[in-house]
């Protein structure tokens, strides 16, 4: 499961919510960076599998894509990575606890 700043604050929310806290905090960007530094979390880029990707077969397949893609009109034709059809996709950075245990 990957841990985002958004989910931090929505649970330090609901916590301040279910303690009935008179004043809580406005949970800020600030408010996050020193609760991470505080409890020891670092944020982490994920790394996907970019480097299972068979090159030699992808330079291959794309001659039969371009012929594929030439029977749609251009604005008909849509790169996948710069629309917002990603709305599955996990999150490229999660936040952990760092913990030394060679020291």
């Amino acid at each position: 499961m990957h841990i985002s700043y958004d989910l931090i604050k929505l649970k330090a929310i609901d916590f301040a919510t279910k303690m009935e806290v008179d004043n809580p905090p406005k949970f800020s960007n600030g408010w996050m960076q020193k609760f991470l530094k505080r409890h020891g979390f670092k944020k982490y880029n994920v790394h996907g599998e970019s480097g299972a990707v068979n090159l030699q077969m992808l330079q291959a397949a794309i001659p039969s894509l371009q012929i594929q893609i030439s029977q749609f009109s251009p604005q008909n034709v849509y790169n996948m990575d710069e629309t917002g059809l990603f709305f599955t996709k996990p999150p490229s950075s999660t936040i952990s606890h760092y913990l030394n245990l060679g020291a």
